[in-house]
């Protein structure tokens, strides 16, 4: 009705369509809000009816915006008064909720658990295989070769001779020989090409894993140096890689990845920054030239640099120095110019062959200078065997579920980013195949734990790569340089494998974003802080620990207490938002509490909920318990405010109406009924009884609750008859599909009765109104005076509609 135009001769009848079409209940009664039309044939139209019903018009009908105000009233004519009341039998009567029929399908609770789980699991997994196969089968050998293919060629030579140097220093702060990295960027990678989703990420080793690598085995086989000890260390990192694949493709398989998002940003971005102060202080001493014992905490940390700081090297100071200054001028250059991001991914290779360059001409080992040494040639041995006997198993378990959550949130992470960047669909679970097959490939060809790398990928990103195949190039460079380069690294300083290391993991500190939690959201800015802190002062371990704590603590909070509010109707619409949101551009109605809750009902936050509402009762009751004057507008339920006159409450209706954004506050105040400065007269007993001021409605609107469970089912009972014995009626507004089916197997619709439960809000608060108006006159009716109507008559005779009388303007 709203693309209709009625004209109509009666100026009062003609403001009462202006506002009816909006939505205006700015006076004493209640009404419904362009409600179904009226077919040709006479009969009523179903929502379903209306909507594919074209819009029928006058003559003189114009389906163009109206240019003035003037011209948009003038387009809300002409309906007789036959018809509005049509309208609003049909309106009521379809105004209940459609109950669902009982749900019975014929199947068990396990036939259909097991269907579910069919569909979840197994039916996903085919049609991905599905997809690829068309994909495969669709593949352009010849357009990919002559468009693509050069550019992942570059990509990977260019990533390739980043990872050489950055490997071996990442293998170095794993406390692995340096050729534990380099064997990390060769098979798993390749793995990763075959198996992942992502077609630019980088996989190998990264600076955050080889810490809590390090973290973790340093606890278990202790700080001695001897061969058996190191055997023994390389051999758990073997084992740390396996149980890091199990547990990707275990959780991939089942579709589990969800589990691994339960950290926050703001959790994990304030455990990297911290791991990322442990990781540089860890790197100082190779810089510094001294020995320290070693610690995964901050303050042990600096304790020990202080009294180690008599053997001092400044040979290897200068070098590590130097190295570090070169490669942060080289990243700054290359992000400073975009067209020259090729000199930020040859930086490390740039200062390693420089440094091995001098130390070899100036023969720097020999004087002090310590070196990478040996390099095994060739490809890893196969490890398999090495995978059994688990021995270890109970120590392991705990910094591999560690490596695989934050290992996966970083590379999930960039991964996204990246498909968006190139419009491409990412599968969580695929990844997590993938990376769980590029470790599995590590345990099997002697590498420790690999993941996402964040600067790798960027660097990938930006030289162009199109596919996979650039992952391909760069294991393949990687190859080449064991089978023939690893003599060159003999002579490579291990402060410039420091200063790399520094160097990659600066990225990670991130500062700006605790600055932007600051101005954001406070509560999020001290659970960085918590997250920060806790991990460089109580170590990586602990810092995790507390990192996963806090996230599910939040999860925890916000599920026990969900956001509820008291709504109240937007001027001009039959909208409700809530009264705090919008203070000023919204209605609330005497004898009403409409309150929202923003989340599923279930046993954790349905105590909190009856809490509130009851809260929400009180606070009503309180509000308007001084005993003021009040008249026939008290008997409907609506407020205007004392200071308006109607002329001026319309030239409010009018301005709401002209602002085309409707979150654009409009010059009002919140109104309310006690304060209607034209009133009809009511008899003395019935202006007595109303300023008792006593809530009867509390309408829940359930349209955000997706889903209650029985806990929250017998809670409602509960409130209901306690709602009951206080004479308040409870109604119920827009319930979903599964809620109303439980509503319907408890039997709890019956006892809040269907003709409370409502398919709409704003037919909820018409409902109660009608039943405030219709008790509050004591047989009496009388017609309440609409904002912008005349004011001359104090009451207008009812109108009997199929033997009801309702308050018609």
């Amino acid at each position: 009705m709203k693309g209709g135009n009625f004209e109509s001769d009666n100026e009062e009848e003609e403001k009462m369509i202006a506002l009816g079409q909006h939505g205006q209940t700015s006076s004493s009664t209640p009404y419904p809000l362009s409600p179904p039309p009226i077919s040709d044939n006479g009969c009523q139209m179903t929502p379903l009816a209306i909507a594919a019903a074209p819009i029928r018009s006058n003559e003189n009908t114009s389906l163009d915006m109206p240019s003035s105000n003037n011209q948009r009233k003038k387009t809300r004519r002409g309906c007789s008064e036959e018809v509005l009341r049509s309208i609003r039998r049909d309106a009521r009567r379809n105004a209940i909720h459609d109950l669902p029929p009982p749900h019975s399908t014929g199947e068990s609770t396990l036939t259909k658990l097991r269907r579910k789980m069919c569909q979840y699991f197994f039916r996903h997994w085919q049609t991905y295989f599905s997809q690829q196969q068309r994909q495969i089968r669709g593949t352009n050998l010849r357009h990919y070769c002559q468009k693509h293919f050069w550019c992942d060629v570059v990509a990977g030579l260019t990533v390739g001779v980043m990872v050489v140097p950055q490997g071996m220093s990442y293998a170095k702060l794993a406390g692995l020989p340096v050729q534990y990295g380099l064997y990390g960027a060769l098979f798993p990678v390749w793995a990763y090409a075959v198996f992942g989703s992502s077609r630019q990420l980088a996989v190998g080793p990264v600076a955050i894993v080889s810490l809590m690598l390090e973290s973790g085995l340093s606890r278990i086989v202790g700080a001695s140096d001897n061969d058996a000890n190191s055997a023994l260390y390389e051999n758990l990192a073997i084992q740390t890689s396996l149980l890091v694949a199990i547990t990707y493709i275990l959780l991939g398989l089942f579709r589990l990845g969800f589990v691994t998002v339960f950290l926050s940003h703001a959790v994990t971005s304030g455990f990297t920054t911290g791991a990322s102060v442990i990781i540089g202080c860890s790197q100082l001493k190779y810089i510094l030239g001294y020995d320290v014992p070693r610690s995964d905490v901050l303050h042990e940390m600096i304790k020990n640099f202080i009294n180690g700081i008599g053997e001092f090297n400044y040979k290897t100071f200068l070098m590590g120095g130097s190295s570090l200054v070169v490669l942060v001028v080289l990243k700054y250059l290359g992000r400073r110019y975009p067209n020259k991001e090729w000199i930020r991914a040859t930086g490390p290779l740039f200062v390693s062959s420089l440094s091995i360059l001098v130390t070899y001409l100036g023969d720097l080992s020999e004087k002090g200078l310590p070196i990478v040494g040996t390099i095994p040639r060739g490809f890893p041995s196969c490890t398999a065997k090495s995978w059994f006997p688990l021995t270890h198993f109970g120590d392991l378990i705990g910094p591999a579920l560690g490596i695989a959550v934050v290992g996966f949130m970083e590379s999930i992470a960039v991964a996204k980013q990246l498909a968006s960047r190139h419009k491409y669909d990412l599968d969580s679970s695929t990844e997590l195949i993938g990376l769980g097959m590029a470790n599995l490939a590590g345990a099997i060809f002697q590498s420790y734990p690999v993941t996402g790398s964040l600067s790798r990928s960027a660097v990938n990103d930006d030289a162009g790569a199109k596919s996979r195949v650039s992952g391909i190039v760069t294991a393949t460079l990687v190859g080449l340089v064991l089978l023939f380069l690893t003599s060159v690294f003999f002579y490579m300083p291990l402060s410039v494998l420091a200063a790399i290391v520094i160097s990659g993991v600066s990225a990670l500190f991130d500062y700006g974003e605790a600055i932007y939690l600051w101005s954001v959201h406070k509560f999020d800015f001290f659970v960085w802080c918590a997250a920060f802190l806790g991990t460089m002062f109580l170590g990586v371990e602990i810092g995790l620990a507390i990192a996963v704590v806090l996230s599910l603590g939040i999860v925890l909070f916000e599920s026990a207490y969900p956001h509820t509010a008291v709504l109240g109707r937007l001027l001009g619409t039959s909208t409700y938002r809530s009264v705090q949101q919008y203070p000023d551009v919204t209605e609330r109605y005497d004898g009403i509490v409409i309150v929202r809750v923003d989340a599923p009902l279930f046993f954790a936050n349905a105590q909190h909920v009856r809490e509130k509402m009851w809260e929400y009762v009180d606070k009503e009751e309180e509000r308007f318990h001084p005993q003021q004057q009040r008249g026939a507008g008290g008997a409907t339920g609506l407020n205007v405010d004392a200071s308006s006159t109607e002329r001026e409450h319309e030239e409010k209706i009018d301005d709401f109406e002209d602002n085309q954004d409707p979150l654009v506050p409009v010059q009002g105040r919140r109104r309310c009924r006690s304060d209607i400065t034209t009133q009809p007269s009511f008899s003395d007993a019935t202006n007595s009884s109303d300023c008792e001021r006593k809530i009867q409605f509390i309408i829940l609107d359930l349209s955000p609750v997706a889903r209650i469970d029985t806990t929250a089912l017998h809670i409602l009972s509960d409130m209901n008859d306690s709602f009951i014995a206080r004479d308040v009626t409870m109604c119920l507004s827009n319930p979903t599909k599964i809620v109303m089916q439980r509503l319907i197997a408890s039997g709890l619709d019956k006892d809040i009765g269907r003709g409370n439960i409502f398919v709409d809000t704003h037919y909820a608060v018409e409902s109660c109104l009608e039943k405030l108006a219709q008790s509050s006159v004591s047989g009496e009716i009388f017609q309440g005076e609409r904002d912008g109507l005349s004011s001359t008559s104090s009451s207008i005779e009812p109108v009997d509609v199929d033997g009801n009388y309702h308050l018609l303007l």
